[in-house]
């Protein structure tokens, strides 16, 4: 099976875990509440880790945060 991420629902995770918010700040269906063609909940978790995650590691290493970049990803 091949994911493919909503890249809009990425960009907002990511802001959001860039930006210090919470998983429950997701504005997407989950769990059975989503149909199984809206992957817009799991592509915003996915980029909410990331953002959590580059957030973390600019604090650690003293550094201003990335913005995400261009990723290019096969459809």
């Amino acid at each position: 099976m091949i994911f493919k991420i909503d890249d809009r629902a990425y960009d907002q995770g990511y802001s959001c875990g860039l930006t210090g918010g919470f998983t429950a700040d997701c504005p997407y269906p989950k769990g059975r509440h989503a149909p199984d063609s809206d992957n817009r909940s799991t592509s915003w978790l996915s980029g909410f880790i990331e953002g959590k995650a580059e957030r973390e590691a600019a604090k650690r290493e003293g550094r201003p945060m990335r913005l995400p970049q261009t990723r290019s990803i096969p459809r």
